[in-house]
């Protein structure tokens, strides 16, 4: 997925078959380890920080 990407909550809940919630949570724990970035307010605002060739190919 590049970094340009855009999707909500509920489309990544449904792709990796878990709650919203754990999303979210998902989403928390990214960006304290500083590998994504979001605008606060903004719908769909994640920035990927990590180089796309150190990221994992999804089916």
């Amino acid at each position: 997925m590049p970094s340009s990407y855009q999707c909500d909550c509920g489309y990544v809940a449904h792709f990796f078959q878990v709650s919203p919630p754990t999303v979210h949570q998902m989403i928390l724990t990214l960006e304290k380890k500083g590998l994504i970035r979001r605008t606060p307010g903004a719908a769909r605002s994640l920035k990927v920080l990590v180089p796309a060739e150190q990221l994992a190919r999804l089916r």
